[in-house]
């Protein structure tokens, strides 16, 4: 069985060094290469202009191709919202038309086992896997999901679902179209416009997908013994036992060697420990 993994960015400056995220990208390639050296890894960049900086700081890693893309919208269509929805998908479809297997991770990941393990447990070709999370409160008045959605900072998926490839890219543009008509036609305050707003723009972007995998019968956990997100651990210390671990960006500095977070700015790290998530709001 082939397989592959992928990262994918929508948005980055023209120095790597200077995005927090690309810093976290090479501890992600570091620990991955910590445990396996072969498997191919592809790192997607949509619409940077000076590729060369991008290959000198990522082109010693063995098994890695950087894939330069642009992205052209449906016409009508805001480029820039667009490509946030649709950069995972696109680079994770585009890899499987080459490969049986893709397991796609945030550049906020880290391994602490070979992934081989999961493409062999993990092995129904007619399930999309992931890790799953309800979210309550006022949140679900608006966006009225009443099962598990899909966090797409990882996910393991097969060419069983190519046939499918236009599908998971219309259920996303679709559901975030219409949430945001819906929004347009609430009464609502301009501050809980704008939180709405948001949400629908990163949230909302994974819940067509996990609407869909529900009529698909392909919504399927990884268990969090084996890949977990940061809200699922008692302490950092757990993680060690994973084979995968999603630690969300805005706590990067709980988890960086010095050796990387060395290379981010006091201001963002500053930012980053006060940062507040807003999770639910008066609708």
């Amino acid at each position: 069985m082939s397989k592959a993994i992928v990262y994918s960015f929508y948005s980055v400056p023209e120095n790597p060094n200077d995005s927090p995220t690309f810093v976290m990208l090479q501890h992600s390639l570091k620990t991955l290469r910590n445990y396996n050296s072969d498997i191919p890894v592809f790192v997607y960049i949509y619409n940077v202009q000076d590729k060369t900086i991008y290959e000198e700081v990522l082109g010693n890693i063995k098994n890695l191709e950087l894939r330069f893309r642009t992205y052209n919208p449906p016409e009508g269509l805001n480029k820039s919202y667009m490509l946030m929805m649709e950069h995972k998908w696109v680079s994770v479809f585009e890899t499987l038309e080459e490969y049986e297997s893709v397991l796609f991770t945030d550049c906020d990941t880290e391994f602490f086992d070979d992934p081989n393990s999961l493409f062999v447990k993990y092995n129904d070709p007619t399930k999309v896997y992931t890790l799953g999370s309800f979210l309550g409160g006022d949140f679900l008045k608006f966006f009225k999901i009443d099962k598990l959605v899909m966090n797409d900072g990882q996910f393991l998926i097969r060419d069983y679902f190519l046939k499918d490839k236009q599908t998971f890219l219309d259920a996303r543009i679709n559901y975030m179209l219409d949430k945001q008509k819906e929004l347009d036609q609430m009464n609502v305050s301009s501050q809980d416009y704008y939180n709405i707003h948001s949400w629908i723009n990163w949230a909302g972007a994974q819940y067509g997908i996990s609407l869909l995998l529900y009529e698909l019968d392909a919504f399927e956990e990884f268990s969090i013994e084996d890949v977990s997100l940061f809200t699922d651990l008692i302490s950092l210390d757990d993680r060690k036992s994973l084979v995968l671990f999603h630690y969300f960006n805005y706590n990067f500095h709980n988890v960086l060697p010095d050796e990387y977070l060395d290379k981010i700015s006091k201001e963002r790290i500053y930012a980053a420990k006060n940062v507040e998530k807003e999770w639910a709001w008066d609708v």
